[in-house]
């Protein structure tokens, strides 16, 4: 059986002049954010069932087979940490 090789992704949002920083970690079929600063959390990201003929993404040039669609999540993941933050931040 084969260990799952996850890469990670570090991205910094300024948010109304707040610097968030986060790490995406994601391989083919799923990925999770941790939100490291201001404060620590985990956001349940996506998983892609393995039938689906298609993998997760951050850059344009990573590499995919002709037959399996990129999906890009860079994006996705942004508003998922700026959702999060207007959502801490109410609580503060």
């Amino acid at each position: 059986m084969s260990k799952i090789q996850f890469k990670d992704k570090e991205v910094n949002i300024d948010i109304n002049g707040i610097a968030v920083k986060a790490i995406i970690r994601y391989w083919a079929k799923d990925y999770v954010i941790d939100i490291i600063s201001p404060y620590q959390k985990r956001l349940p990201g996506r998983h892609m069932p393995f039938a689906v003929p298609a993998k997760f993404v951050i850059n344009k040039w990573e590499s995919c087979p002709a037959n399996i669609k990129p999906v890009f999540i860079l994006e996705t993941c942004k508003e998922m940490i700026r959702e999060d933050y207007f959502n801490e931040s109410k609580d503060l």
